[in-house]
């Protein structure tokens, strides 16, 4: 039984993308009409990058292993 206070969610939305990465969104615009946030499973080949972005939404970034750097407001982070 689901309770009306909490989604499973349990059929990501794939992201179709072209440079061998997988991204599974759980909550957004493509799954469940959320503008405003982005929660994805993503898992990027090594050595993968890609230009600066700035979304229309919140984006958060977990680690679950591995390596990430991240350049936010000019200053380099590597997580």
């Amino acid at each position: 039984m689901m309770s009306d206070s909490y989604v499973l969610q349990q059929a990501p939305f794939v992201v179709p993308t072209t440079d061998g990465k997988l991204i599974e969104e759980h909550v957004g615009r493509a799954v469940s009409n959320e503008p405003e946030v982005s929660v994805a499973h993503m898992v990027a080949p090594p050595g993968w990058s890609e230009p600066h972005q700035n979304p229309e939404f919140d984006e958060y970034t977990m680690m679950v292993r591995g390596r990430k750097q991240i350049e936010i407001d000019g200053e380099t982070v590597t997580l």
